[in-house]
């Protein structure tokens, strides 16, 4: 067991979400430009852990404001107690209502993974800089 502190490993896997900061703005479709802050080219949603995988509306929602059917997206399940299966249920869940989703394997408890090394895949950084909508597990 690794006496480490896990506050670097925290910090890479926020800059690999964040990496996404140069992403051109959504296509926002039907959403209201009217309602959008000035400036701003999207949004962020802060869901609880109690959103169910059959949810219909709010999982169509999120791919409708990431840009519609066909946008991209990479879950993140790192906090997950089983991050495997939660981050494959949350990719079915998104590819059910139109999104292409992709698991990112980026957990500090998904087996195999070196996480300190994951987010420094510049193959990661480019699929997450590529998604339209990012959701973290856990």
């Amino acid at each position: 067991m690794s006496t480490r502190s896990p506050a670097p490993t925290r910090r890479r896997l926020l800059g690999l979400a964040l990496a996404g900061a140069a992403w051109p703005p959504l296509a926002l479709g039907a959403a209201d430009p009217e309602q959008r802050p000035e400036g701003a080219t999207g949004y962020a949603v802060a869901i609880g852990g109690a959103l169910k995988y059959d949810h219909a509306a709010i999982w169509t929602r999120l791919v409708q404001l990431s840009g519609g059917t066909g946008s991209r997206w990479v879950v993140f399940p790192t906090a997950a107690a089983n991050p495997q299966a939660t981050g494959w249920r949350l990719t079915d869940a998104l590819e059910r209502h139109g999104a292409q989703a992709d698991l990112l394997p980026v957990a500090p408890r998904w087996s195999g993974t070196d996480v300190a090394r994951a987010v420094r895949d510049p193959l990661l950084i480019q699929r997450v800089r590529s998604a339209r909508g990012v959701f973290f597990a856990g």
